[in-house]
């Protein structure tokens, strides 16, 4: 039985550092490309105008300068009631101006993502350098 554990053990310090490695390369990748959109996106004022999932995911609603108004939803750990007013960044799409990208200009919003996978990542990574003793 012993044996079986320190086997598991073993493998769980193989395999957990190389699922964190990868989870931080993640999270890297996409910090450069928020950083990007963030480089590259327009400014907007939207307006909450319903909230999905019990509040957890605002729809936003926006007019880009001269074009149609667009509804997005987001996710995240963010707290707007029905008519607040919020910071929207938006890039459209160069090959399809139809398709457009948006996000609320908050630091929660922009990087929740990000947040996870390193934390994930870190964690994995350090309960796989753990495992390896």
């Amino acid at each position: 039985m012993q044996a079986i554990d320190r086997d598991m053990q073993k493998l769980l310090g193989i395999l957990f550092p190389i699922l964190g490695v990868v989870l931080l390369l993640g999270a890297s990748i996409e910090a450069l490309m928020t950083h990007r959109f963030i480089t590259l996106a327009s400014r907007a004022e939207g307006e909450v105008v319903r909230l999905d999932a019990g509040g957890a995911h605002p729809v936003i609603q926006f007019a880009p300068a001269g074009k149609a108004v667009i509804k997005f939803s987001t996710s995240g750990y963010i707290n707007y009631a029905v008519g607040d007013r919020v910071a929207v960044l938006y890039l459209e799409d160069a090959q399809d101006p139809s398709m457009t990208w948006a996000k609320i200009d908050t630091p929660g919003a922009l990087w929740f993502e990000e947040i996870h996978l390193v934390g994930l990542g870190a964690a994995m990574l350090i309960a796989g350098l753990y495992n390896r003793r």
